[in-house]
């Protein structure tokens, strides 16, 4: 009796594990099924491991397939570590065939005071030109004296010492005056589909781009094709006072530039009629900017 009984409970545990590693099997392979969907895979720990390390670790550094090789070439030598989140763009705007497009990894990567060029859009777009801003104590957080609590300023007076003194309280009152959502609006609408604020000015997390989305509004503003070509000089404007110079820290010429520690754009009129723009993504110091700059200059003076 007592032998049946252990028989009996061998094969009840035998049945309910084939059952668990069978029903274990079907759900690793299972699809899901989606309404006004094609059947989609159920998404295992495993495969969105996969999925996220696909998006962010960083490919081998290449040229876009439209690139100017030796362009291309230049700029890849100047990077120092190439493993590390790396995006560059150049183009000369009287030569269509002087363009290279280097990186390796497509996503928006973190960045910071560079997005202060989004802000000045923003507002030239929203036309808030006499609207003035009455700056609270909660509002400011630097020490420079350049803003006074309970006092109205002009637009005006912000963008420019937002620019020229790269000031994130004044950067900060027209962001929160204009909206992040309509900011973020403003940028995609524009072509920098992958600029994104996400945070303030001065905060470890201010928000994203890629140095494509920089190069191509830089172009537009040159263009005119922003909001027209009186208001897209007037953004240009200010971007002549912009303290950090990055890519153009050693260059002569007319240079509407604005830059932080991990990215850089630079429209360029150099003293021999070239017209170039050159962008950079750097997020891990992966290559210096002014030395990277001088080489993509030297390449534009000689060809």
């Amino acid at each position: 009796m007592k032998n049946r009984i252990l028989l009996g409970s061998l094969l009840v545990t035998f049945f309910s594990l084939t059952f668990y590693l069978t029903g274990t099997a079907r759900f690793e392979n299972a699809t899901l099924k989606i309404y006004g969907n094609k059947d989609a895979k159920v998404a295992t720990q495993s495969t969105l491991n996969d999925k996220t390390n696909t998006n962010l670790t960083p490919d081998s550094l290449k040229r876009t397939k439209n690139s100017n090789k030796a362009l291309s070439k230049v700029i890849i030598k100047n990077v120092d570590d190439t493993t590390a989140p790396v995006q560059i763009t150049a183009e000369n705007l009287k030569h269509s065939d002087q363009y290279a497009n280097v990186k390796n990894i497509d996503q928006a990567q973190d960045v910071g005071a560079v997005l202060k060029l989004f802000i000045l859009i923003a507002y030239e777009k929203e036309g808030k030109t006499s609207q003035t801003f009455k700056v609270t104590s909660s509002e400011i957080k630097g020490n420079d004296n350049s803003l006074q609590a309970d006092t109205a300023y002009s637009g005006t007076f912000l963008k420019d010492l937002m620019i020229r003194q790269n000031n994130n309280d004044a950067a900060n009152v027209l962001l929160k005056a204009l909206g992040t959502k309509k900011v973020n609006q403003i940028s995609h609408s524009i072509g920098a589909t992958h600029t994104k604020i996400t945070g303030k000015f001065g905060d470890d997390k201010v928000g994203v781009t890629t140095a494509s989305d920089l190069e191509i509004v830089m172009k537009k503003l040159y263009q005119g094709k922003i909001k027209d070509t009186n208001s897209d000089n007037q953004v240009l404007g200010q971007l002549l006072n912009f303290p950090n110079k990055g890519l153009a820290s050693q260059i002569n010429g007319t240079v509407y530039r604005i830059s932080d520690s991990h990215a850089s754009v630079a429209l360029v009129q150099s003293n021999n009629g070239q017209v170039y723009i050159m962008s950079g993504i750097n997020p891990d110091n992966s290559f210096n900017f002014e030395k990277l700059g001088s080489a993509i200059n030297s390449w534009y003076e000689k060809n």
